[in-house]
């Protein structure tokens, strides 16, 4: 993978830098040089359900490119429905509307050779032919691109870009030959980044099969036992949000936190500065300690990391009793059996709620020999650490993605 040599620590000092196998010259252009816009159609819903396909907002966004086949809606068409709000190969497609500033304009490209039309909410530029389509793509994600389209949007509640618009939009683009390579450097990339994906698919499914091979066996796990047997779920803090402080050092943890991945997610945490007077010493979490999601998608079970974290009300947390194998216990419960249980027990009408009865009720497979809840737990665990380094190396492959995004496009 071509990248540029830096040497400075801040990322935000790096100099957007042209490489060396595409160098040529790249001249400014308005969109409407390459291509016509058009609003779509909005048939009426008797229509929806059969026919041609129909591109909504949804295709753009779901998908790295559209083709027919992956296209959700169809639509019966009528006479002059096709030669308007036709959607052939190399034609992109701009979502027209959005909740927030930042997704407006969000572009897609079709490439296919079965024609479709277009949904309302939706802005197709109708190809002139004079440009890789592939390459538009890219140019139309990176960073550059969507700051000159975003500043186009307006609105209040929702926020709208039209034709008027993206016709003003400049970009800087090479000329065919260096579009096509850099095209095929960026779709190479984005298929490596797929089979990391696969990879991690398959070790995933891999692993669920072993555990529940594992977890049946009797001459390893030769009985069962009650969770309330091994271990007590203990409740999280109500937290004022008024304590509420971005630059405080505690973290609190929510359901959302607990997403049922090995370890939490720690993005977009509530921070407050001083520990409440009476909070209780297992609401001041540890690396290790097993938490349970117990409103909303309950069942949910991951592992907390080592740093400054709070456990918040509607998280579990499991009190282990001593001589019990930590790393047994959370496999047993990031089982899909184990969060299929509790949904089974979840309560509540706006949204599901489990409890310290649900959760200490479960039965689940045992042994008294403690080697073989070590060897059980042992295999387990390697296979997360395995997904864990894959989940590492596709971060670096969108990573590096993200930063050709950022430089080659300036």
């Amino acid at each position: 993978m071509i990248m540029a040599n830096n040497n400075n620590k801040d990322k935000c000092n790096v100099p957007h830098l042209r490489f060396p196998e595409f160098e040529g010259e790249w001249r400014s252009h308005l969109l409407t040089e390459f291509m016509s816009f058009k609003n779509g159609m909005n048939p009426d819903a008797k229509r929806f359900g059969n026919g041609i396909k129909f591109i909504s907002v949804m295709d753009i966004l779901n998908n790295q490119f559209i083709y027919y086949d992956n296209i959700r809606v169809s639509v019966e068409v009528i006479d002059g429905d096709l030669e308007t709000y036709g959607v052939n190969y190399g034609d992109i497609l701009f979502q027209r509307s959005s909740e927030t500033l930042e997704d407006v304009g969000q572009a897609n490209v079709y490439l296919d050779s079965k024609p479709a039309v277009f949904g309302g909410f939706v802005i197709r530029g109708k190809s002139k032919g004079n440009y890789n389509p592939l390459f538009f793509r890219y140019l139309l994600a990176s960073p550059t691109a969507r700051k000159r389209i975003i500043i186009k949007g307006a609105g209040a509640q929702h926020f709208n870009i039209g034709q008027d618009g993206l016709s003003k939009v400049r970009i800087d683009i090479p000329r065919k030959q260096e579009q096509e390579k850099i095209a095929k450097l960026l779709s190479l990339l984005d298929d490596r980044i797929a089979t990391q994906n696969k990879i991690i698919e398959d070790l995933k499914k891999l692993k669920s099969a072993i555990s529940k091979h594992l977890f049946t066996r009797k001459d390893l796990l030769e009985t069962t036992i009650c969770l309330s047997e091994i271990a007590t779920l203990r409740n999280g803090y109500a937290f004022q949000s008024s304590k509420y402080n971005a630059l405080g050092k505690w973290k609190i943890l929510t359901i959302t936190n607990v997403s049922g991945e090995r370890h939490i997610n720690d993005e977009d945490c509530n921070c407050i500065i001083n520990l409440p007077d009476d909070i209780q010493d297992h609401q001041v979490l540890k690396e290790g300690d097993i938490l349970i999601s117990l409103t909303g998608n309950v069942g949910r079970v991951s592992l907390c990391k080592d740093g400054d974290y709070l456990l918040n009300q509607r998280v579990g947390l499991l009190q282990l009793a001593k001589n019990v194998n930590q790393e047994f216990l959370y496999q047993i419960l990031s089982s899909q059996k184990f969060e299929n249980s509790m949904i089974a027990c979840g309560q509540g009408a706006a949204q599901m709620n489990i409890g310290k009865g649900d959760v200490e009720s479960y039965v689940l497979p045992y042994s008294s020999n403690g080697n073989n809840i070590l060897w059980i737990a042992k295999i387990l665990h390697s296979y997360d650490e395995c997904i864990i380094n894959e989940q590492r190396r596709l971060t670096l492959l969108t990573m590096q993605k993200q930063y050709l995004l950022t430089q080659m496009f300036i």
